[in-house]
């Protein structure tokens, strides 16, 4: 790409969303954004973030903002994340407890918190952190919670609390816990 490109692909990210927003936008017949799958019945939507709004990028919109006709996703993925990872920092995200209840919690509240589990650097960066497996929790795009699977009593306590949020938050993603193995996320089976 070129720099101009490289300058007017600022406000590309990855935002996680259900399947079942790509699915209720085949049920109205509208053209379904520029996504990939990803795990447990989410997908990677991509998205122009301005100032004031969002919007979905439409695979036509992604080859003229990219600056190539039919981008590989790989590309457009690579772009995006470089984006929000420009965009994370140690202050978006605090640590607390200690021992096996050590939390990580994200809540920066700008629609692409939960994403932020795409960043494999900060993943890994947590991990250290966490004793045992961590387990990664998204109820909904706008928070990202990481703690360590060895105390069954404060992963049910954590839980309860994230099912009680996800109801009260719109934008609901995931009910239940991942885990970052090997350098990726994949589903959690307790």
């Amino acid at each position: 790409m070129t720099s101009s490109n490289e300058n007017s692909t600022e406000g590309l990210l990855p935002q996680l969303q259900p399947t079942k927003w790509i699915e209720d936008m085949a049920e109205y017949d509208l053209q379904a954004p520029a996504h990939q799958p990803f795990i447990a019945g989410l997908v990677i939507a991509y998205i122009l973030d301005f100032d004031d709004f969002q919007v979905s990028m439409n695979p036509d919109v992604v080859q003229q903002f990219v600056g190539q006709f039919d981008p590989p996703m790989e590309l457009v993925h690579q772009v995006a994340l470089e984006n929000l990872s420009a965009r994370t920092s140690p202050e978006n995200y605090s640590i607390s407890g200690q021992g096996d209840q050590i939390a990580i919690v994200c809540d920066i509240d700008d629609k692409f918190t939960a994403s932020r589990i795409l960043l494999p650097d900060l993943m890994t960066a947590w991990s250290h952190h966490i004793p045992g497996q961590m387990l990664l929790a998204i109820p909904h795009r706008d928070y990202l919670i990481a703690i360590s699977d060895r105390d069954p009593e404060y992963v049910s306590h954590i839980r309860q609390h994230l099912e009680s949020d996800r109801d009260h938050q719109g934008y609901a993603l995931y009910n239940g816990f991942l885990t970052w193995e090997e350098g990726e996320v994949k589903e959690y089976r307790s």
